[in-house]
């Protein structure tokens, strides 16, 4: 079940959100302006520095969120919603999945993901002792006026009052003190890999002040496509080891992309990842190990993809 703030939390507190489509991440914020902010990034009872974007109806009907859901997929997958910030803003858009009573449901993605907010901002309360009702939210530079609608719908029905909207690129801007007068004037250069593409941002910033000069998304360069190659590359392997192809396989491809995130997220801090499944298919157990250069030999058109659309940002900044 989803975790409730502590009662005793009394005291309102704020906190910043950034409400990604793979994962959420919470920090806690001291400060009475943007510009005069004081944050920690909050670790739930797991000591997880991230809370995965992943809802799932349990056996007694109530939720499990975040990164137990994520582990449970694939057993569970139809009782499941993953990414469900993709929905949001969608014209018609909806999610379905399968209640505990074997009933098939569609619901609007409002519902989930304010499901999957309230679990953070219990997160953050829980984490602080203060009620974190009250929050700056992260949304993606350019964001439409249906999906900003849509998120602050799911903060209306998550019970959070959120005090402003910013872009990522900006959120990255006053993390880094770009907004502080001691800051060398200048241009600056954000890359945000997100889910689906990477955001290119260049920024301006001079005496405590900072605007966007110029931004771009490169579609189809995010970090699911970079799980994929992995997967792709361990399909491959498990062909030519056992002589069967997984991708018909739907129970045992979710094992492996589960897998295949991790080793992904474990590549980002180190030179070799192992992607471990127990009994992958047919009571087979699967191990392999994956080094940052055979990782990016099968990313290398992605990552050329990147490297172009940040030069031709660049060059449109000026």
């Amino acid at each position: 079940m989803a975790s409730i703030a502590s009662a005793a939390a009394t005291k309102i507190g704020k906190c910043g959100i950034d409400f990604g489509t793979s994962a959420c991440k919470v920090a806690a914020c001291n400060g009475e302006s943007l510009s005069d902010l004081d944050a920690k990034v909050i670790v739930d009872p797991m000591g997880d520095f991230s809370i995965a974007s992943y809802v799932a109806v349990d056996d007694e009907g109530g939720y499990v969120v975040g990164n137990t859901a994520r582990q449970q997929m694939e057993r569970r997958a139809k009782y499941t919603v993953a990414h469900v910030k993709k929905s949001l803003g969608v014209e018609g858009g909806t999610v379905s999945l399968v209640t505990n009573l074997g009933k098939k449901v569609v619901v609007a993605p409002e519902k989930i993901a304010s499901i999957l907010l309230n679990q953070v901002v219990s997160v953050a309360s829980e984490g602080e002792g203060v009620d974190m009702k009250n929050a700056v939210v992260a949304v993606p530079h350019g964001c439409s006026e249906a999906r900003l609608k849509a998120m602050a719908e799911t903060a209306k029905q998550s019970g959070l009052n959120v005090l402003q909207f910013i872009s990522e690129s900006s959120a990255v801007a006053l993390a880094y003190g770009l907004d502080e007068e001691t800051t060398e004037a200048g241009n600056y250069l954000i890359v945000d890999i997100g889910f689906e593409a990477t955001r290119v941002s260049v920024l301006s910033a001079s005496n405590g002040f900072f605007s966007v000069k110029h931004f771009k998304e490169i579609a189809g360069v995010g970090g699911n496509a970079m799980s994929e190659r992995i997967v792709a590359l361990c399909v491959r392997d498990f062909m030519d080891k056992h002589g069967k192809d997984l991708k018909d396989n739907g129970r045992a491809m979710l094992k492996l992309q589960a897998a295949c995130e991790h080793a992904k997220h474990t590549l980002s801090v180190s030179t070799r990842a192992v992607v471990e499944v127990d009994a992958l298919a047919d009571g087979v157990d699967f191990r392999k190990l994956v080094n940052q250069a055979s990782f990016e030999s099968e990313c290398s058109d992605l990552f050329t993809k990147m490297l172009e659309g940040i030069g031709a940002t660049l060059k449109d900044a000026g």
